[in-house]
């Protein structure tokens, strides 16, 4: 239970909780701003866990249930939560330049409420969704946006969820537990190239 992975699975279902969830230094503090000010109900907020990253100058004010869209492209939407995103950051980084082309970044921000608006537009955009997170993939978020998905008539559109499965994870470095976990950048990295090749030879057969 040290881990803090569970925390996710168990408050979604409280009644008006918002659960914020920030990436990095920059966004911690913005949340915890955010969290301050805000008096409409319980509010949990994820700190990021290992080293601080330093400020990169993308001072952005936090509104309730809204993310952000860091980099767009054409087929694949990478949806993270929280530091895991840094990951997904390092991984986009590390394909090709005709890789990237493919592949689109969102950030939630907020666990509860969903970004609605971000999720229509990463539907409507792409055909694959991967949501990551470091939390239990039972009850996750990439189970909301799954479900958000199918309810709202996506079905037509992969979604595929990369999280921690049913087990408790044991104690080591941050990079090992991601490693174990299969959240780890080469893991990110593999998943993602799965689905370049696929869209590629498809669109090859078409």
């Amino acid at each position: 239970t040290h881990h803090g992975i569970f925390d996710v699975s168990y408050l979604l279902p409280l009644p008006n909780v918002t659960i914020c969830s920030p990436m990095d230094e920059e966004e911690l503090m913005g949340a915890v701003d955010f969290a301050y000010r805000w008096d409409k109900g319980p509010i949990a907020v994820r700190y990021p866990r290992g080293d601080a990253r330093k400020d990169r100058g993308e001072h952005m004010m936090w509104e309730i249930g809204k993310g952000r869209v860091l980099r767009g492209g054409s087929d694949i939407c990478v949806i993270s939560s929280g530091e895991i995103g840094l990951e997904v950051e390092r991984a986009i980084e590390a394909l090709s330049d005709d890789e990237k082309k493919y592949v689109s970044h969102y950030d939630l921000r907020f666990i509860k409420p969903l970004d609605i608006e971000l999720l229509n537009d990463a539907f409507c955009k792409h055909r694959v969704i991967i949501s990551i997170e470091e939390s239990l993939l039972c009850g996750g978020v990439g189970s909301q946006i799954a479900l958000w998905g199918m309810e709202n008539g996506h079905s037509d559109v992969k979604v595929e969820r990369m999280g921690i499965k049913d087990f408790f994870p044991q104690w080591g470095s941050i990079e090992q537990l991601r490693e174990d976990c299969g959240i780890d950048v080469h893991s990110i990295i593999d998943r993602i190239r799965v689905y370049i090749s696929y869209i590629c030879n498809e669109n090859k057969l078409n």
